[in-house]
């Protein structure tokens, strides 16, 4: 296949213009501050013209600042999205597996502590292509204070919780 053997680190909120700025509509105050530790996992992967991700979990740093937030994974890069009340947004795109895959996550925080949502990928090389998604969970384990954006820019972190990181093994 296409996309063999990977290794998933889910990330919710990259850079976004987000689904309702796109519209023109605009944008509620943030309902909920997402800024803390959180623990994600995600299940029932799918994917058509390669192999499904495994379900995974992991942790990540969020720290948001207005209607927008920033999201550390793992460790790994930092992403940026955009929030509608309780609605998070982020889109992302990244070299893996001489491809470039592209994804797109959203998910709602049904309370302070607890996040829910979707994310859809698709990867190309120019000469094939595959895509595929997954259901995101999310729990925060501790809140960490924000940052404000520059603080984002420069710790690169905020949440992580309805999205997905592929990482070639």
């Amino acid at each position: 296949m296409l996309r063999n053997t990977k290794k998933m680190v889910l990330g919710a909120v990259a850079v976004a213009v987000g689904l309702f700025h796109a519209s023109g509509a605009q944008a509620a105050d943030a309902i909920y501050d997402a800024s803390g530790d959180w623990t994600w996992s995600t299940t029932d992967n799918y994917a058509t013209g390669c192999d499904p991700d495994d379900d995974t979990t992991g942790n990540a740093l969020v720290d948001q600042s207005g209607n927008n937030f920033t999201v550390q994974i793992q460790g790994e890069t930092s992403d940026v999205g955009s929030i509608d009340g309780a609605d998070y947004v982020y889109t992302a795109s990244y070299p893996e597996d001489g491809g470039v895959t592209s994804e797109s996550t959203s998910f709602t925080l049904t309370s302070a502590e607890t996040a829910v949502g979707t994310s859809t990928w698709v990867w190309s090389n120019g000469g094939g292509s595959c895509s595929g998604g997954k259901n995101v969970t999310a729990t925060k384990v501790d809140d960490v204070p924000s940052l404000g954006l520059i603080g984002l820019a420069a710790l690169s972190g905020l949440l992580s919780v309805a999205a997905h990181r592929k990482l070639s093994d």
